[in-house]
């Protein structure tokens, strides 16, 4: 009779058990939608420090050749690369370059942009290379 004592208050109950797992439910929720919103946030950074990149290269291509490429292709190859290899966005998502610039201003000479999160144009996730110290 004393033996089964003992074993009583040993290990937890049912109850205790659906408990802990409820909360390690929660907590684990907490973290997913905490760090979701982050991962995001330098998905968009990451866009935006590679359009820079391009940028760069993009100028560098102009000051020697007194004008643009047709495409990015055009900053890898040569004797003078720009680039070793054309970035992605940070969805994976190749970049949008146009020129020259369909809006036609001489301060805009082409376009380049990212599609976003969910690749069509002109939504409002797309990231463009003139606005981007604008867009959170």
């Amino acid at each position: 009779m004393q033996t089964r004592r003992r074993n009583q208050g040993r290990g937890f109950t049912l109850l205790e058990m659906m408990l802990v797992v409820v909360i390690m439910g929660i907590l684990a929720t907490v973290v997913v939608v905490s760090f979701g919103g982050r991962t995001e946030a330098a998905k968009i950074g990451a866009t935006k420090s590679k359009m820079t990149q391009i940028k760069a290269a993009l100028s560098q291509y102009e000051a020697q050749y007194s004008t643009l490429p047709p495409t990015l292709d055009a900053l890898t190859v040569g004797a003078a690369k720009y680039l070793d290899k054309i970035p992605k966005d940070g969805w994976n998502k190749d970049f949008v370059y146009i020129f020259p610039s369909a809006n036609q201003d001489p301060e805009k000479p082409y376009d380049l942009r990212s599609n976003g999160k969910d690749g069509l144009p002109n939504t409002a996730d797309d990231l463009d290379i003139w606005t981007i110290d604008r867009q959170p």
